[in-house]
């Protein structure tokens, strides 16, 4: 008749009430009957009555059959708004991945007490035994985090400016770990290492200029072996107060710089110093072809009489206003700028020189992969080259 914690049974106190209702006993000598309470065998059949009227009982289960019917018709509807509330929550894709379903489940497990795990799991179709193994803590991977860390170090190495197909390179290449461009790009997304934007860069026009050469080049980006084609070019370099300028020779069989100068005009000074230091660093090569733009700084008679000093060289320009003929050297300024230097630029001329220095000395000759060199150095390649003929030789 009753539970283990004193309470009755609703079979019991039907019996009871009927006692009342249907016998006409009073409720006195029913309740001292059967052992009960008088007040409580009272609020029985209050109760009772009040159900017949059709009136739902506040809290608790109802005593007669068809209102215990409507309350479980209740709790399944509450059941299926609890439910559909759930699914509106997780209604951010329109088929979540089975990741997503499970960090879900976890996140409601969490937040809603009362709902169990397996429910949870029952509506997101996700079976118990996957949820569960999900919740498991996993052993370490040394590997990726060992790799995770070279992929960052590169990326610092580079000043911020590497994307997933330069660290790719270099860590293939240098650290002979096989990584692709998609897991390197993967991986540097889950680190938050984003590549440096590229800004658009305008370039001053030369109103003055003396004599002219032809384009010899045109656009022949690939000779076959160092000392062939050198070319050069001069940007800006934004200081505080002002700008400084940089002038630059580059071999274009592996893209190596052989020469640079930096000034704060770009005067026929700059440029002959640029192209004096490739001269003397590449032993006085014989018949170089070196091209450039249509420059003041380049069409002079000093910068003439300098180019005739070079054993056998020959001048070829790019096309007026066509920096498309001269697009290697252009690149590397736009590499520099994008790669290396402040957005703000710096401080005076002798940190941009050092930043210089620190760039192609440091970085771009012997460390950043050229896609022109598939992927090689500069160095690398050129000493490849070399080796290469040295042994043909013996």
């Amino acid at each position: 008749m009753t539970t283990k914690r004193g309470r009755y049974s609703q079979e019991f106190k039907l019996e009871a009430i009927k006692l009342v209702e249907d016998q006409g006993r009073k409720i006195p000598e029913v309740a001292n009957s059967l052992g009960i309470g008088k007040t409580t065998l009272e609020n029985w059949v209050y109760k009772y009555r009040k159900e017949q009227q059709g009136v739902m009982p506040p809290e608790g289960k109802a005593l007669t059959p068809e209102l215990r019917r409507i309350q479980e018709l209740e709790k399944q509807v509450k059941q299926l708004k609890m439910e559909r509330d759930i699914l509106k929550k997780a209604s951010g894709s329109a088929s979540p991945r089975q990741s997503q379903r499970l960090s879900l489940i976890t996140k409601l497990a969490e937040h809603h007490k009362h709902i169990s795990k397996h429910k949870l799991c029952e509506l997101f179709g996700v079976v118990r035994s996957s949820y569960y193994n999900s919740t498991k803590s996993r052993s370490i991977d040394i590997e990726l985090i060992r790799l995770k860390a070279l992929i960052r170090e590169v990326f610092e190495q580079s000043n911020g400016s590497a994307g997933a197909r330069t660290v790719s390179a270099i860590v293939t290449h240098q650290h002979d770990i096989k990584l692709t461009r998609y897991r390197a790009g993967k991986l540097m997304a889950q680190m938050g290492l984003i590549s440096r934007q590229i800004k658009s860069h305008k370039y001053r026009r030369c109103e003055k200029f003396h004599k002219v050469y032809g384009n010899i080049l045109d656009r022949q980006f690939a000779p076959t072996a160092p000392n062939q084609v050198w070319t050069g070019d001069v940007t800006y370099i934004r200081i505080k107060g002002g700008w400084c300028y940089l002038a630059i020779v580059m071999d274009l069989y592996a893209r190596r710089i052989v020469g640079f100068a930096l000034s704060d005009s770009p005067n026929t000074q700059l440029t002959t110093s640029a192209l004096k230091m490739a001269y003397h660093i590449r032993l006085e090569p014989k018949g170089v072809l070196f091209h450039s733009d249509q420059g003041s700084h380049y069409t002079s008679e000093e910068y003439a009489k300098c180019v005739a000093k070079c054993n056998g060289m020959s001048h070829s320009m790019s096309r007026r206003g066509n920096c498309w003929d001269n697009a290697p050297t252009e690149r590397f300024f736009r590499s520099f700028k994008t790669e290396w230097m402040p957005k703000n630029g710096y401080d005076n001329i002798d940190e941009a020189r050092q930043a210089v220095n620190d760039y192609i000395w440091g970085y771009y000759q012997s460390v950043r992969p050229h896609s022109f060199n598939e992927y090689l150095t500069p160095s690398e390649k050129e000493r490849l080259y070399f080796n290469k003929n040295l042994l043909s030789t013996v």
